[in-house]
C-alpha cells in the first residue's frame, strides 16, 4: 500500500473513533486523548462481532463469537454484562480499549497523518431559489 492511500485509509478510520462524533467506533477512545482509527463490525445475523482498531505504534482487534458461528448474540451475558445485542462497540470494543490502554503504557504516543478529504456533495445555498444554479444563473435542462 502506498503512504498516500495509507493517509486516506488513516483519516477515513479515524473519523469512525472520533471522540465525540457520530462514528460506530466514538465512545472507544483510550487514556489522554490518544489518536485511534478503527472499524467496528457484526454479522448480519449477529452471530459474531469484531472491533480492528490500531494507533501508530500497535495494532490489534478482538472478536467475539462461537466458533461455529452457532452462537447468537443477541441476549447473552458476557462477562457477567447482559446485552440485548452485541455490535462490536458495545462488546469487543470495550474489551479492545482495556487491552491497548494497558499495552501502550509507558510508550511514546504519535499522531496520524491525514490528508483532506473534500465533501462529494455540493453545497447548497440555503438562499437560493429551488432550481437555482449555484452561480445564481437560471439552470437548464434538456428533455428528450
Amino acid at each position: 500500500m502506498s503512504e498516500s492511500t495509507a493517509d486516506v485509509l488513516n483519516t477515513v478510520l479515524l473519523g469512525v473513533t472520533e471522540n465525540g462524533g457520530v462514528g460506530t467506533g466514538h465512545n472507544l477512545g483510550l487514556d489522554g486523548g490518544r489518536q485511534i482509527a478503527g472499524k467496528t463490525g457484526t454479522t448480519d445475523q449477529k452471530k459474531a462481532a469484531w472491533f480492528t482498531g490500531y494507533t501508530p505504534n500497535l495494532a490489534t482487534s478482538v472478536w467475539l463469537g462461537g466458533p461455529t458461528g452457532g452462537v447468537s448474540m443477541r441476549d447473552i451475558s458476557i462477562g457477567g454484562v447482559d446485552y440485548d445485542e452485541v455490535f462490536g462497540a458495545n462488546g469487543p470494543g470495550p474489551i479492545w480499549q482495556l487491552a491497548m490502554n494497558r499495552a501502550l503504557t509507558g510508550v511514546p504516543e504519535q499522531e496520524f497523518r491525514t490528508v483532506h478529504i473534500p465533501d462529494p456533495a455540493p453545497k447548497k445555498d440555503p438562499g437560493a431559489s429551488p432550481g437555482a444554479s449555484p452561480s445564481g444563473s437560471a439552470s437548464s435542462t434538456a428533455r428528450p
